[in-house]
């Protein structure tokens, strides 16, 4: 019963899928008592210790990611905050800042900016003016835009 009730808790905490709760844990050990081979107190600390700090570097790395790309997005305001921007601009200029999956392009600015390809073409071709956008190196139909950070 104690092998049976170790290996079950050894399992849950080595997958990290459903990772138990302290009260989980907590009981399993307090079922297992000790035997000739040591305290099973100790085996709890071991691997509550290190889920828990696993859990606590991968909070630490995705609220660093997270603080990156908010600074990220502070600095890039900070550095235009003199330059006179539409709504339009600004609401794709966010979207962008705050991680635009693919390229953007002009269907893809009218789309967000809810407006005709023309207003967004010449949303587009003034930020390129201003040196906030730059053309990649496509052309034609697949012309796509990319931020100048």
């Amino acid at each position: 019963m104690v092998t049976g009730t170790i290996a079950r808790l050894e399992r849950s905490l080595a997958t990290g899928k459903h990772s138990p709760s302290i009260a989980t844990v907590r009981k399993h050990v307090k079922a297992c008592g000790k035997n000739p081979c040591g305290d099973y107190l100790s085996i709890y600390r071991i691997f509550c210790g290190d889920w828990f700090l696993s859990c606590l570097l991968r909070a630490l790395q995705e609220a660093d990611q997270v603080l990156t790309s908010v600074l990220a997005k502070a600095n890039f305001w900070r550095q235009w905050a003199g330059t006179p921007l539409n709504e339009r601009q600004i609401k794709v200029l966010n979207r962008m800042l705050d991680g635009f999956d693919g390229k953007l392009t002009n269907k893809k600015w009218a789309t967000i900016g809810k407006c005709s390809s023309d207003t967004a073409l010449r949303d587009i071709n003034d930020l390129i003016a201003r040196g906030v956008l730059r053309r990649t190196e496509t052309a034609g139909r697949n012309t796509s835009y990319e931020l100048l950070v």
